[in-house]
């Protein structure tokens, strides 16, 4: 869930989008320009691993670390 770091958690309504969601018209537009096949991508921090299977269908050769294990547990 997504909330908003200016409001406590407790306080903070979920958002409707997941993060995925809402980089991927992002995304797509910079692959326009600069395509992601054949970039090599790092990401630190991946969480789930959503970022980079999509930068993986674009044809990134990619690598994530993530050390919180419900979040590696999520990807798998």
């Amino acid at each position: 869930m997504l909330t908003n770091p200016a409001i406590s958690p407790k306080q903070s309504p979920p958002l409707k989008r997941t993060p995925m969601e809402s980089l991927k018209p992002v995304l797509e537009r910079w692959s326009a320009i600069a395509p992601f096949a054949g970039q090599q991508v790092g990401d630190i921090g991946c969480g789930n691993g959503a970022l980079l299977a999509y930068l993986a269908e674009e044809g990134a050769g990619i690598c994530g670390v993530e050390p919180r294990a419900e979040a590696v547990d999520e990807a798998n």
